[in-house]
C-alpha cells in the first residue's frame, strides 16, 4: 500500500500514514480551546489595554472578557468601534469571511471559566499583577515578566491580534455597560 507524508502546520512534524487512515490519524486542534494560545491573547490584551495612558490599571474581569471575546470576532470588533464612531480595523478576506468572524454566538462572552483559568496560570507564573479597586473590583495588568513575555508574541496570529488591539485603544476606558450595550446594536451585512 502507498504511504503519504503529511506535514502538520505549526508542529513542524511529518507523519507517515496510510491514505485510508488520514482522517483518523490527524490531530484535532481547536484553537479557541487551546490554553496557551488563549494565554498569549490575554497577555497581549493586558499589554496593550491593561493600563491607561496615565498608568492606571483599567481592566477588570468583565472588561478583560469583553476584549478577549471581540478580538476573536473582528466583525463584532469593527461594529463596536463603529458604534463609538471610531475608525475600524482593516480586515482581509480571511478575517472578514472566516466562520469565527461570521458567527454571532455570544456564549463565550459569558464564559468566565477559561479566562479565570488563564488568570490563575499567569498569576502562578508571575506574569500578571492584580490590584483591587473598591469601585471596579480586581484590576489586572502585566508584571515586568509579563511585559517581557508579551514582546515574544510577535508572529502570525499574534500580529493580527495586535492590529485589533491598536484599534481598541480608542475605547479602552469606556465603561463596560456601554461596551456591552454597543454589541446589542450591531447588525451584520456579509455582502
Amino acid at each position: 500500500m502507498m504511504q503519504m507524508a503529511i506535514s502538520i502546520g505549526y508542529q513542524e512534524k511529518s507523519l507517515l500514514i496510510m491514505p485510508n487512515k488520514i482522517a483518523a490519524s490527524l490531530p484535532y486542534f481547536t484553537p479557541n480551546k487551546d490554553i496557551f494560545l488563549n494565554a498569549g491573547l490575554v497577555i497581549l490584551i493586558l499589554n496593550e489595554l491593561g493600563k491607561t495612558q496615565k498608568g492606571k490599571p483599567c481592566l477588570n474581569l468583565e472588561k478583560l472578557l469583553f476584549f478577549f471575546y471581540i478580538i476573536k470576532k473582528p466583525l463584532i470588533l469593527n461594529g463596536v468601534l463603529s458604534y463609538f464612531e471610531k475608525p475600524s480595523v482593516q480586515l482581509n478576506d480571511v478575517e472578514y469571511y472566516s466562520v469565527e468572524s461570521i458567527s454571532q454566538d455570544q456564549d463565550a462572552l459569558f464564559n468566565r471559566k477559561i479566562l479565570k483559568d488563564i488568570i490563575k496560570m499567569l498569576s502562578i507564573k508571575n506574569l500578571i499583577k492584580v490590584e483591587y479597586k473598591k469601585s471596579d473590583g480586581f484590576m489586572y495588568y502585566l508584571s515586568k515578566d509579563g511585559i517581557s513575555a508579551s514582546k515574544d508574541l510577535r508572529a502570525g496570529y499574534f500580529l493580527t491580534v495586535k492590529k485589533y488591539l491598536e484599534g481598541l485603544k480608542s475605547i479602552q476606558s469606556t465603561p463596560i455597560t456601554k461596551l456591552t450595550a454597543s454589541m446589542e446594536s450591531i447588525q451584520f451585512n456579509h455582502g
